[in-house]
């Protein structure tokens, strides 16, 4: 092989000098003819060479085990009769290296001539291949001849039904009866086989299809009661179904509202609902499921509740409506009115708070008088109720403060529960000691 490593290299030379005389122009053309018709006929003799080299053409059996073999189909069969075996054969081969492991069965034709053939006897009858690939050459038949009897074919006319192997989506149903064509077919084959046959079906798969009307083809199968597939000969090997489809169920997905009924306890209020699932599946007929905005729960009483409730209630199902789920579970937060708080139905409360004085300077003297301060809070209702302005600490200091007026804001501490918003301020004057040095 490796005298032939410089094989593609000379045919690319040689290519590129017919190339370059090529492009010398007509004149120059009609001067070297000899030379490049030389030329172009050695470039192909070169590439024939590297060919059967590097890929050359060599015998083998054909298809290779363990491919399928190559089956033989009867010609010239007299109507009304079949051929009893179902013979196959192996084909020896000429062809490139690289083509012989990709050779199949359906590369080649095999077929018997069974004119003239007697039936009810055995003959040996000789068998004729032809491969449909070019550059393929048929060398031998492996075997080479094939026993053929010759029996008179059975036949009967079956109904051609349709086999659903999936069914339509939830809420779809046939309007009809499917329409067949061929409505009819005839079954024809070896008389045990056909005696075998109950029915010839159009296997169909209905799964996700939702068009008003659906046209599907395919392959027809002949069955024995148990299913069990026949060989046998159809008059017509494929036919088409017609289905009309309409909707009468429908499915959609809505949410769940939980019915509340009474009052929580004075002082307290719903703050928030959650259900699970908030969403529920439901299924029933189209005009009823398309006129469905929300599904609702039994009654959960609230009277005088005063804490968070957790019921698992029914769904109340509408009429001819069935349920993905008949309970979920719904949680209701109650607690406390907080007044002032949007939407709590109170404006909260103001409280007069007479201040304490603390940190008075060396020397300064709190000017007589009375101090006051308004303090307003946010509470549960119930618990503002109850308070007074002695519930509440306001504190003022006058740490650095020097004699004269100030206006001042105190710190108030209120009880637990109660939120202070706003404080007001107080107005003092600080008068110097009698006796004091200024």
């Amino acid at each position: 092989m490796s005298r032939w490593r410089g094989a593609p290299r000379a045919v690319a030379d040689t290519v590129v000098m017919a190339f370059l005389l090529l492009r010398a122009g007509i004149t120059s053309l009609v001067q070297h003819w000899a030379l490049a018709s030389f030329s172009l006929v050695a470039a192909f003799a070169v590439w024939v060479v590297i060919q059967d080299v590097e890929n050359p053409r060599v015998r083998g059996i054909a298809p290779e085990p363990p491919a399928a073999a190559v089956p033989v189909r009867p010609v010239n069969v007299p109507a009304g009769y079949i051929v009893l075996e179902s013979p196959t054969v192996r084909v020896e081969v000429e062809a490139r290296q690289e083509v012989l492991p990709s050779l199949r069965a359906s590369d080649f034709v095999a077929t018997v001539d069974v004119q003239g053939l007697e039936p009810g006897g055995t003959v040996s009858l000789p068998v004729r291949v032809e491969a449909k690939r070019a550059g393929v050459d048929v060398v031998r038949v492996v075997p080479d001849r094939v026993d053929i009897t010759l029996i008179r074919a059975a036949s009967k006319e079956l109904p051609v039904e349709v086999n659903l192997t999936g069914g339509l989506p939830t809420g779809y149903v046939l309007a009809e009866p499917p329409v067949v064509d061929p409505p009819f077919v005839t079954v024809t084959g070896h008389p045990d086989l056909v005696a075998n046959v109950s029915k010839v079906q159009l296997d169909v798969n209905l799964s996700g299809v939702r068009d008003p009307t659906y046209v599907v083809e395919g392959e027809l199968v002949a069955r024995s009661d148990t299913g069990a597939v026949q060989q046998v000969l159809l008059s017509v090997p494929r036919a088409r179904a017609t289905f009309k489809i309409e909707q009468r169920f429908s499915q959609r997905t809505l949410a769940v509202m939980p019915l509340l009924t009474g009052a929580p306890a004075p002082g307290y209020l719903v703050t928030n609902v959650t259900v699970d699932p908030p969403t529920v599946q439901v299924s029933g007929p189209v005009e009823v499921v398309q006129g469905l905005s929300q599904l609702s729960t039994e009654a959960i009483d609230l009277t005088n509740a005063s804490a968070t409730l957790t019921r698992s209630v029914r769904i109340s199902p509408p009429a001819n409506v069935s349920l993905g789920r008949e309970t979920v579970t719904v949680q209701v937060q109650v607690a406390p009115i907080r007044c002032g708080a949007e939407g709590s139905g109170c404006a909260g409360a103001t409280f007069v708070v007479a201040p304490a004085f603390v940190d008075v300077p060396p020397g300064v003297m709190l000017a007589p008088g009375s101090y006051s301060v308004t303090v307003q809070v946010l509470g549960p209702l119930n618990q503002l109720d109850d308070l007074t302005p002695a519930a509440f600490t306001a504190t003022v200091s006058l740490a650095g403060l020097s004699p004269g007026t100030h206006t001042l804001r105190p710190s108030v501490a209120a009880p637990p529960g109660v939120q202070v918003v706003a404080v007001g301020t107080v107005t003092v004057s600080l008068a110097p000691v009698s006796g004091s040095i200024p």
